[in-house]
């Protein structure tokens, strides 16, 4: 559980939707217009509004043909990867110098802090990229330090499925560890620490 910051109304970015024009009989809230984005009329200025959480339709109604499947999932999909750069955030923690490093999300990425400090302590540059959003997945921020370091240790609570996604960006480049957890407790620093200090000696396996 970590604590949420509201920052200050004055200091929100607030974006502007373009608003719907002709008769409302005609307003369609999900074609979107050269920009991708579709028109979102406002409460109570007389367009009707259909929304479902099934595939549907430009007007908002539940439809599963192939049309619909294409133009509508396909704009979602290309919403995110035409904004990653925008969406994807993460926290880099003495990574500069780093010659082995962490990559943790959630909970798990304090354990990472706390092994990272004990392996620099020991004189082993270790650093963390905590990741604060999962997907879209920041590939090019874990291709681009797998790189540069003799190693990655992946730390999650579960028997490995964001290591998947680490060992596809990172495609070879440096050897991948998995400290891995089946729940109910947290990771333990020392089991992270343990994974570094072999990396920094070379042990891949």
């Amino acid at each position: 559980t970590e604590r949420v910051v509201i920052p200050p109304a004055d200091q929100l970015e607030v974006v502007d939707r373009k608003k719907p024009t002709g008769p409302p009989s005609r307003y369609r809230p999900f074609r979107p217009d050269k920009n991708g984005v579709a028109p979102m009329a406002t409460f109570g200025a007389g367009y009707r509004i259909h929304v479902t959480g099934l595939t549907h339709d430009e007007r908002g109604y539940p439809v599963m043909n192939e049309i619909a499947q294409q133009q509508l999932v396909d704009r979602l999909v290309q919403k995110i990867r035409k904004n990653v750069d925008k969406i994807i955030r993460y926290d880099s923690v003495m990574l500069d110098d780093a010659e082995v490093a962490v990559v943790a999300y959630g909970i798990s990425a304090r354990s990472a802090k706390r092994a990272v400090a004990e392996a620099r302590a020991q004189g082993i540059k270790a650093g963390l990229l905590k990741l604060e959003t999962i997907w879209p997945f920041p590939e090019k921020v874990v291709r681009d330090l797998a790189g540069r370091v003799r190693g990655l240790v992946v730390a999650e609570i579960n028997y490995g499925q964001m290591v998947l996604e680490v060992e596809r960006c990172v495609a070879g480049l440096s050897p991948v560890r998995l400290v891995r957890h089946a729940g109910g407790a947290i990771i333990r620093p020392d089991a992270i620490l343990e994974a570094l200090q072999q990396l920094s000696r070379g042990v891949t396996v």
